[in-house]
């Protein structure tokens, strides 16, 4: 078990020793371990799966075109094309 990314100086760490109890945190290290462990759970959550896959040539290329591209659509247009409601 270990604290995120807060290292050994705050709490746990368990095998790596270095272990403390929430109790003899102040209140500002406790409000870094938990501001630390909720962002790693948000980022584990919410991430991006895709992170490190490369694209397919088809789609870069059809990126490329896109980006070149002088036209460019609104939030409501392209959710009015995918029939989503906006």
């Amino acid at each position: 078990m270990n604290s995120g990314s807060l290292g050994c100086g705050i709490v746990l760490q368990v095998n790596g020793a270095c272990m403390m109890n929430i109790s003899d945190l102040s209140l500002d290290e406790l409000r870094e371990l938990v501001n630390g462990l909720v962002d790693d759970r948000l980022r584990e959550l919410l991430g991006n799966p895709d992170l490190g896959l490369s694209l397919d040539e088809s789609v870069r290329a059809r990126l490329r075109e896109s980006l070149a591209s002088a036209e460019r659509v609104t939030g409501h247009e392209a959710a009015e094309k995918l029939g989503l409601r906006w």
